[in-house]
């Protein structure tokens, strides 16, 4: 009995290492930040578009 509580131990330790570097270091890290950049320059893309819009339709 002692040994399958160590063995499940074991695993549950290597599943949770597994997925740690898995979600930390697959490479995702850049492309998330660059997405919230984005995301954040967004509002001021939409003014300059809307100001365009208002430039041209008064024409």
């Amino acid at each position: 009995m002692n040994n399958q509580k160590t063995y499940l131990l074991g695993l549950a330790a290597l599943v949770f290492l597994m997925g740690f570097l898995l979600t930390h270091w697959d490479g995702s890290h850049p492309v998330t930040n660059e997405m919230l950049w984005v995301l954040k320059q967004l509002p001021d893309v939409k003014t300059v578009e809307y100001l365009e819009a208002l430039k041209d339709g008064s024409r």
